[in-house]
């Protein structure tokens, strides 16, 4: 028997753009946690989607990230360009990278991580409910992708699945380079 135990967590999402379909061109959310009896901010993001396909799913995000509700300069945090390479018949991402920088525009010389982030996904029924088999996240300093500018390299493979899909045990194995170039 589950009992609830009262709020825990919102988030305030304000779309004030679509597409001609339907789709979110332009959002903001606003995150709170519930902290003895009262909501406190968590986080606050602005996103902006662009090139949606004929399946409604959306090439590119760029999210900018604030340390308050407020969206202004001075709390900005970062700002993550994610684009949306490839995906499965069930709208599963199957390839994407994740550019995360220190600056509201993708400035490189302001560049905190680039990731390139490869999902598979080999059970149907989870598949069906978006949870990859394995998923491969490589980081690098740069956008240039080579062993010189890799930072690590993450691989979580899920061992098992439930019968509706659901992860049960999963592995993440982290790995580095040496000096050598060789992944440890």
């Amino acid at each position: 028997e589950i009992t609830p135990s009262g709020e825990i967590d919102r988030q305030t999402i304000t779309t004030d753009s679509f597409d001609i379909r339907g789709n979110a061109l332009h959002q903001r959310i606003v995150k709170e946690y519930w902290n003895e009896g009262a909501f406190e901010f968590s986080e606050a993001q602005d996103i902006t989607n662009t090139g949606y396909d004929i399946h409604d799913r959306v090439s590119e995000s760029v999210i900018l990230n604030y340390k308050n509700s407020t969206f202004s300069e001075s709390s900005f945090s970062d700002m993550q360009d994610i684009k949306y390479i490839s995906y499965d018949r069930w709208g599963n991402a199957l390839s994407q990278t994740i550019d995360t920088y220190d600056s509201m525009t993708a400035d490189t010389t302001k560049l905190v991580d680039h990731k390139v982030i490869t999902n598979t996904y080999g059970d149907a029924i989870a598949a069906r409910r978006g949870n990859a088999t394995v998923s491969e996240v490589v980081r690098y300093n740069s956008l240039t992708e080579s062993v010189d500018t890799q930072i690590d390299r993450t691989v979580t493979t899920t061992i098992h699945f439930d019968i509706r899909g659901n992860a049960i045990d999963q592995e993440t194995k982290t790995y580095v380079l040496n000096s050598a170039k060789e992944e440890k």
